[in-house]
């Protein structure tokens, strides 16, 4: 039984639907899980970032009170005890935030302590290693958890110089807090995250203790270096101002409750949509394939006899009716343009031809069929128009034609083409292109006229070699003749020592023979351009040379008297020491002296050769502006800035394949150019990388500094876009990211 268009397209679409919605079923049931614990990681990083930010603010503020209750502390206190306790229990500003205040002397003793100490206690600091890094380093340090000796257990412990007006420190200032207490870090112990996750500091260095945990057992006890479930959301984050690490930890199980579920609806909803879907489809498309048999019965018809008269329901409002109407100004379009060429095109002596958008003959006038050979009665629709071009011509119409045609409309110029008996025939040529109603092209007119013309200079164009051939065996360039051929007619000497080989094995053998197949492709575009009369002036190298690596060749064509190109003069010269020094001179002029990425004028030299290579569809720009970086340099001075720049530049390689750009614009401005990308997605993971890259601390000195970066991202250049369209788009969207709070990256998909 034969089936019919209708039955074939219901039963593909019906079985492509089930197929579709089975694999999509399959797919998202297998992701469903891992992207909900990408989105969960996501949400608990940026909760892990934020209670790291303000438990390092807090830590900061609290030093910040420590240093000032510090410097409060004069000659008279120190050597008067009931006026130490009477400070201590007086500051107002430390008191809240302390579980407890000490003043210690230099040798270790503790002078005062509030609250007080027994009448005959006497506690010894000498020996604790926080203390001796204040004494060392005279700044404020924050120490590991320990056991209080004042007795009240464990205990981290702010400690700050007490420096008289000479800046000598006379003794150091302690604050307390109690690990078991409802303070900063206490209460975060006991902070939920989820139904039963849950906070975590330790230390950092080889042995880490924890700080803060919801088992008071484990204070101070070795920190695991990996959860003992592995399948638990761990997030760490650094927090500012100490030596310690949030850990922000939720188990597998209350992690992968929501996913269990939502798989289990998933595969009850699709298996619904997949029956109502195929139930609809077949109704459907059985419906709407139906108006195409009235239009089909037409077309064969017409297919049978072109000029035949057919009754097609122009009346009908719904797909029938639509496409009838649109055949009908169609055909009457094609009857109105065959008249139209038939009255201009029978009478002229011109060759006139008409093809259709990918080049088979239409039509031949009277004139081009004559000079073809071809009958009246031949049928010209098993041709193509290059089946009568000289290869030549055929290349011509590839590189020059073709696209002044799609640009302008029309081209005119010469060519040739061969006609009966293989005889070349020299026009001049029109060529226009014809465009339907919504722009695109339907088919070409060329218009041609015969300029051939008799001549007998080729004695005088032997003459002329011989001249060249004269003057060129004494130039110290390397000179070579060559024909329309493509075989050699003369080489000189110097061409002769730079081949290796002597002239009568060159003379009369083809370039492709003489220099080999790859060095042959190598140089066919500009042997087409210079056989089409086009001089052409470029270079080429030769790094497996030891002597001659860098030539400059100038491609001339040789024109006969009547303007016909015979052939061309090659002449290279040695370039080699030129592009050496040249190619260190643009080494230094692309290269930005300070962290030896590309500079401006190097990142736009490289963006132009990838463009130029093709690579412009698969091309992303990142424009990135350092956030928070002037006020580092006000404070720290320009040396640091420095440094920090090249500390952000190294970063920078870090995130990007060798084969990518990256370059320093200016200031604290950059850029990095991806090549080879397919998705979108692959670039925001570079944009993202960089923001995280910027996050994290610079170490300068003895400094730390933060900053961070915004990133505006620009993928892909649409055919004919310019280069500065593309960065203005990746500039644009930079600035959405400053507008959006900084700190941040920003691509068109991104909200």
């Amino acid at each position: 039984m034969k089936l019919t268009l209708k039955l074939k397209v219901t039963l593909i679409a019906t079985a492509t639907i089930l197929a579709l919605l089975g694999v999509v079923g399959y797919v998202q049931d297998a992701r469903l899980g891992r992207d909900f614990r990408v989105v969960l990681e996501t949400q608990q990083d940026a909760l892990a970032e934020s209670v790291a930010a303000h438990l390092g603010d807090k830590l900061e503020t609290y030093l910040t009170v420590l240093e000032h209750s510090a410097s409060l502390v004069d000659e008279r206190l120190l050597s008067d005890p009931a006026a130490r306790q009477d400070f201590l229990s007086r500051l107002s500003a430390a008191r809240p935030l302390f579980d407890g205040l000490a003043l210690v002397a230099l040798d270790g003793e503790v002078l005062s302590n509030d609250p007080p100490l027994a009448p005959q206690q006497r506690i010894q600091l000498a020996d604790r290693e926080y203390f001796q890094r204040v004494l060392r380093e005279g700044r404020s340090v924050v120490s590991r958890p320990l056991m209080a000796r004042t007795g009240v257990g464990p205990a981290v412990l702010m400690a700050t110089p007490v420096r008289d007006a000479q800046n000598h420190t006379r003794a150091v200032l302690l604050g307390g807090l109690h690990l078991q207490r409802a303070n900063l870090l206490g209460l975060l112990a006991h902070s939920p995250v989820g139904r039963t996750g849950h906070f975590e500091v330790i230390t950092l260095g080889p042995d880490p203790v924890y700080v803060v945990h919801p088992d008071p057992e484990r204070l101070m006890t070795l920190a695991d270096p990996v959860p003992p479930d592995t399948r638990d959301v761990v997030t760490r984050k650094s927090i500012g101002r100490a030596d310690w690490e949030l850990r922000v930890v939720l188990p597998a199980w209350e992690a992968a409750a929501p996913v269990r579920e939502g798989q289990r609806t998933l595969v009850r909803d699709l298996a619904l949509l997949g029956l109502a879907a195929a139930a609809l489809v077949w109704a459907v498309m059985r419906w709407m394939l139906h108006p195409l048999t009235t239009l089909h019965r037409a077309i064969h018809a017409l297919r049978r006899n072109p000029d035949a008269q057919v009754r097609l329901d122009t009346r009908s409002r719904d797909e029938r009716g639509d496409l009838a109407r649109d055949f009908e100004a169609l055909l009457a379009e094609l009857r109105t343009r065959k008249q139209e060429l038939a009255s201009i095109f029978e009478a002229t002596t011109d060759f006139v031809i008409q093809t259709d958008a990918r080049g088979r003959i239409t039509y031949l006038n009277p004139q081009a069929r004559q000079v073809l050979g071809l009958a009246a009665d031949h049928p010209v629709h098993t041709h193509e128009f290059s089946d009568f071009n000289t290869p030549e011509t055929n290349a011509q119409f590839r590189q020059e034609i073709l696209p002044a045609v799609l640009e302008r409309g029309h081209w005119v110029g010469e060519t040739s083409f061969l006609a009966a008996g293989g005889r070349e025939v020299r026009v001049s040529h029109l060529v226009i292109a014809h465009r339907d109603r919504e722009g695109r092209i339907a088919h070409f007119s060329g218009v041609m006229r015969d300029i051939t013309e008799e001549s007998a200079a080729r004695q005088e164009a032997q003459r002329q070699a011989a001249t060249l051939r004269s003057i060129a065996e004494h130039l110290p360039a390397i000179v070579a003749v060559v024909g329309t051929d493509e075989r050699y007619r003369y080489v000189n000497q110097a061409f002769e020592r730079w081949l290796g080989r002597p002239s009568q094995d060159i003379v009369g053998r083809t370039v492709r023979a003489v220099l080999g197949e790859s060095e042959y492709e190598r140089s066919q575009p500009w042997l087409q351009r210079v056989l089409a009369g086009e001089s052409v002036k470029f270079e080429k190298d030769y790094p497996g040379r030891d002597d001659i690596r860098h030539l400059s060749i100038s491609y001339i064509p040789l024109r006969l008297g009547d303007g016909v190109v015979d052939g061309f003069v090659g002449v290279a010269q040695d370039i080699t020491v030129h592009r050496q020094e040249a190619g260190r001179l643009k080494g230094l002029a692309e290269t930005d002296a300070l962290t030896g990425l590309l500079n401006r004028a190097g990142f736009e030299a490289d963006l132009a050769r990838r463009i130029r290579a093709g690579e412009g569809p698969g091309l992303a720009l990142l424009y990135i502006d350092l956030d928070h970086f002037k006020p580092i340099n006000d404070r720290h001075g320009h040396p640091v800035g420095d440094q920090l720049l090249r500390q952000f530049a190294a970063r920078l390689r870090a995130v990007v394949r060798p084969t990518d750009a990256v370059a320093r614009l200016g200031g604290d401005e950059f850029a990095i150019v991806l090549s080879g990308i397919r998705e979108p997605s692959h670039a925001e993971t570079v944009a993202a990388k960089v923001v995280e890259a910027a996050g994290a601390a610079f170490v300068v000195g003895d400094a730390e500094l933060h900053i961070s970066a915004c990133v505006g991202l620009a993928v892909g250049m649409p055919e004919g876009e310019s280069v500065e369209a593309l960065v203005a788009r990746a500039d644009t969207q930079l600035y959405r990211a400053k507008a959006s709070g900084r700190n941040r990256w920003v691509a068109p998909s991104t909200v």
